[in-house]
């Protein structure tokens, strides 16, 4: 899934696609509620589609395959560069880094419909940043973003919430 962004308001879409693996061609889905600029995030939960809007909102929204769009709880912060959205595959909680420059982060409860905020990182995360899930060794990947070549590691539970200290993996040269 993606849609098309862009850094000013003339190049803002509200346009989704799905790219199908067997026929290697782009397809056309329901127009998301509000156009994307930059810093917005999209992740797949369950069959869904999570996708944070960027560019200083604070929308939310939910995307179910062949259906339409729900708005849901607004983040506890707007969002504009950087920000990640990752889930790992099982339990409640997608995880939620900000970026903009902060170390702030949160947890969504797609059950609860609800953001909680933690305790902030021990690093900024700005631009460009980006977060995966490995599921072969439990760890969130997080890059620092702007220019950063820094990597760290968050270990996950089995109930999806964070459980040890932050690893520096990696580091500018």
């Amino acid at each position: 899934y993606a849609n098309r962004g862009g850094y000013s308001s003339s190049s803002a879409s509200a346009a989704f696609y799905r790219f199908n693996l067997s026929t290697e061609i782009w397809g056309t889905l329901a127009n998301m509620p509000e156009s994307t600029r930059y810093g917005g995030a999209i992740t797949e939960a369950n069959n869904k589609i999570y996708r944070l809007i960027g560019n200083w909102s604070d929308g939310f929204y939910e995307y179910t395959p062949g259906g339409s769009w729900q708005q849901k709880a607004s983040p506890p912060w707007y969002i504009k560069d950087g920000c990640s959205l990752v889930y790992p595959g099982f339990g409640d909680l997608i995880y939620c880094f900000k970026g903009n420059e902060t170390g702030d982060w949160a947890v969504y409860s797609i059950t609860g419909d609800e953001w909680t905020v933690q305790d902030a990182l021990p690093f900024s995360v700005g631009y460009s940043s980006s977060a995966v899930y490995n599921p072969d060794d439990g760890f969130i990947y997080l890059t620092e973003g702007r220019y950063s070549t820094a990597i760290v590691k968050m270990k996950l539970c089995n109930v999806g919430r964070y459980e040890s200290d932050i690893k520096d993996v990696g580091a500018s040269s």
